[in-house]
């Protein structure tokens, strides 16, 4: 699977909207959906095999183990945009994923987006399950491809600020949380 991809390395147009997402400028929807749709394609074409792992309730462990740090959601997470359409709803969040954190094991249905953002030598390991674990220092982003368990641990040594990006149809959670004791879980 693609290792981390720098924000440096997008078009300037698409730096720029990344920029102006995080600081909660104003933006057409076209500009945060070319966003989403160049990364998206991207990923799929670095990565023509890919299969979805598909998911179930509950879920506890990634790749046949469980995972290091303590399920905790973001201290201080914030809603910047959720904007929806005839066809389709955007939802960015930012937060913060506090050292020797990590999200509960999820899938997001439609795919997402996470923006590495700030953090003193600080970055994000992506848990995701059939792949080896990657790395994603601040600057980075990554790709959560649809319908696949993953997870996400800072064991950096620092905090670090993130904003993530959705796109789904209307009505659809951005995110659907696979793992018992992790805030959103529903069984069944």
């Amino acid at each position: 699977m693609s290792h981390s991809n720098s924000i440096s390395d997008l078009s300037k147009a698409n730096q720029r909207t990344v920029r102006r997402l995080w600081k909660q400028k104003p933006l057409s929807v076209d500009k945060i959906t070319g966003l989403f749709k160049t990364i998206e394609n991207t990923f799929y074409k670095e990565n023509p095999d890919f299969e979805p792992s598909g998911w179930s309730k509950p879920a506890t462990e990634l790749n046949y183990a469980p995972l290091p740090g303590k399920l905790q959601p973001y201290p201080n997470g914030k809603e910047l945009l959720h904007e929806t359409t005839d066809t389709l709803e955007i939802h960015v969040n930012k937060g913060t994923r506090l050292n020797g954190t990590r999200a509960g094991i999820h899938v997001h249905e439609s795919g997402g987006i996470t923006f590495v953002m700030r953090g003193k030598n600080g970055g994000i390991t992506d848990f995701v399950e059939g792949y080896t674990n990657t790395f994603n220092p601040t600057g980075h982003y990554y790709y959560m491809p649809a319908n696949t368990m993953m997870s996400a641990s800072n064991f950096s040594g620092s905090d670090v600020k993130l904003m993530d990006l959705f796109i789904t149809p209307p009505g659809q959670p951005p995110m659907t949380v696979l793992e018992p004791g992790y805030p959103g879980y529903i069984p069944g």
